[in-house]
């Protein structure tokens, strides 16, 4: 009785210990591929940064001059909703003013036509019909207007097929030509650029990474139960052997 006492305390700590290291050892990969996950998702997040501040530099570097002149080549028409939107220079050739609005908006025609990445610039009361909010930029814009402090915001597709990114446009003082009869003052956030990321090689890592974390479990779990097993098996050879011995013992003493 007090052999099947030891045995059952042995093998319920030993069981109890395999069970505790298996638990720890699927808990770190699942927390690792988490871990994984949430930096990819920063890197995203930190090339959407990227972009949406390229466009704001160039902004920069138009509005510093005040608008730049462009000759009419390619099609190109002046905004329609900017005064003063065209140059007459002294040899009689009209040039177009492209102040930083109509820059940010050529700039994200093309890209929006040449690669997989899509810029918007966009307002609540936008000058330009084309730039109106639509759902996702709406909430950015309104998420901008009650927290006035933050710059950024972005939420990942339920289908994790694209990243929607939205940077704040700060009313400047070189802004007021085209938005001071919108009410507009320096400091408001008028608007935002959007950037839309596809997300194609983030999910393709993100699914290897959830595979390889499935199969790593797996094999953790069916290492634990062969551990098992084995351990089970030797504990029950070890006390037979040790009944066999008592056993012996008994029959020596009887004699």
């Amino acid at each position: 009785m007090k052999l099947i006492t030891e045995k059952t305390l042995i093998i319920f700590g030993a069981f109890t210990l395999i069970a505790l290291v298996t638990f720890f050892m699927v808990y770190q990969l699942i927390t690792t591929q988490n871990n994984e996950k949430e930096l990819s998702q920063k890197q995203v997040v930190q090339e959407a940064k990227a972009h949406f501040q390229s466009m704001v530099d160039a902004r920069s570097w138009n509005a510093q001059y005040g608008g730049v002149y462009v000759k009419p080549v390619n099609g190109i028409k002046p905004n329609p909703y900017l005064k003063n939107n065209t140059l007459e220079t002294k040899g009689g050739e009209t040039l177009v003013k492209i102040n930083p609005a109509w820059m940010t908006r050529q700039i994200s025609q093309i890209a929006n036509k040449q690669g997989d990445y899509h810029y918007k610039i966009t307002s609540l009361k936008p000058l330009n019909p084309s730039n109106k909010a639509d759902y996702f930029e709406s909430q950015a814009l309104k998420y901008f207007a009650i927290n006035t402090d933050q710059k950024y915001f972005y939420k990942f597709t339920q289908d994790n097929k694209s990243f929607d990114f939205m940077g704040a446009l700060v009313t400047k003082r070189g802004c007021l030509q085209c938005h001071a009869h919108q009410g507009y003052k320096v400091g408001d956030i008028r608007g935002g650029i959007r950037v839309s990321i596809p997300l194609e090689h983030h999910q393709q890592r993100m699914d290897f990474l959830q595979e390889k974390t499935k199969y790593s479990i797996m094999i953790v779990l069916a290492l634990a139960v062969i551990v098992s097993i084995i351990f089970s098996l030797l504990i029950n050879l070890l006390f037979q052997h040790q009944e066999r011995l008592n056993q012996l013992n008994e029959v020596k003493n009887d004699d």
